[in-house]
């Protein structure tokens, strides 16, 4: 019973480590149209659409904390 809670654990963790680096490279326009066509192929997007407003609000983020270090 253990091993498979260990191995459903893994598979989630497996599958947002895939979506992130998914929009990721998608967001720097290096996404293969393997990969692409994988992402498109999933039963719902809101994984890709949470992942993206994530790493854009990141982006956005580190770039303010940027420009804020070097007008100081």
């Amino acid at each position: 019973m253990k091993g498979q809670r260990d191995n459903a654990g893994h598979a989630e963790k497996t599958k947002k480590r895939k979506v992130l680096l998914s929009v990721g490279a998608a967001l720097f326009g290096v996404q293969s149209d393997q990969n692409r066509h994988r992402d498109f192929s999933q039963a719902t997007p809101w994984p890709y659409i949470i992942g993206g407003i994530l790493l854009i609000l990141l982006f956005v983020g580190l770039l303010v904390m940027l420009s804020q270090w070097v007008a100081s």
